[in-house]
C-alpha cells in the first residue's frame, strides 16, 4: 500500500544487521484500531504527516494493518 511508503520507508535494516537481536514477528491484529494521541512534533521529525496519520489508512499503518513495502 502506498501509505506506508509514503509515509514511513521501511527497509528492515535493523533485522539484516543485526540478526541475533530481532525476531520475526507478526502481532495480533487489532480489531477496530483508534487513534487516541499523536505525537505531531515527533510524527514530523520522522518526516511523517501528522494530518495523514490520522486518516484510517494512518490509523492502519501505526496499528500494523498495513504490510510495509
Amino acid at each position: 500500500m502506498t501509505v506506508a511508503t509514503t509515509l514511513f520507508r521501511f527497509e528492515g535494516s535493523y533485522a539484516r544487521e543485526v540478526p541475533g537481536l530481532s525476531v520475526p514477528w507478526t502481532a495480533a491484529v487489532a480489531p477496530a484500531p483508534e487513534l487516541l494521541v499523536l505525537n505531531e512534533e515527533l510524527a514530523a521529525e520522522l518526516g511523517a504527516d501528522p494530518a495523514a496519520l490520522r486518516d484510517p489508512a494512518g490509523v492502519a499503518l501505526l496499528a500494523g494493518r498495513v504490510a510495509a513495502r
